[in-house]
């Protein structure tokens, strides 16, 4: 990620009032957090993802930033049905997403 982007990542977070920290007293700490461009910033939760199962965060193509406060890797994909696989989000990071995604140990 660009120095640029995670700046921008970390900018929108806290101006949300939900930087990781913030993010983390607000829950169990399992918990995976996106922002959604285009609709003011809004943020939601995954609580307690399972294992396998393909999550659609967005289908216009606008989920934009997560944090991935699980113990699992989240799989990140472009198209439905958790196809065409653009990266993954290691437990634990914050950083750039596509549409749908996938947890796996």
């Amino acid at each position: 990620m660009s120095l640029r982007r995670t700046a921008g990542v970390l900018l929108l977070a806290l101006a949300a009032g939900l930087g990781p920290a913030a993010m983390a007293a607000a829950d169990d700490g399992n918990d995976f957090s996106w922002s959604t461009a285009g609709t003011n910033d809004a943020f939601s939760t995954i609580d307690d993802p399972v294992a396998g199962h393909c999550y659609t965060l967005s289908t216009s193509g606008q989920a934009e930033y997560a944090y991935n406060e699980t113990d699992l890797d989240a799989r990140y994909f472009s198209g439905a049905g958790c196809r065409h696989q653009q990266g993954v989000l290691a437990a634990g990071m914050f950083g750039n997403i596509t549409d749908y995604v996938v947890f796996s140990s």
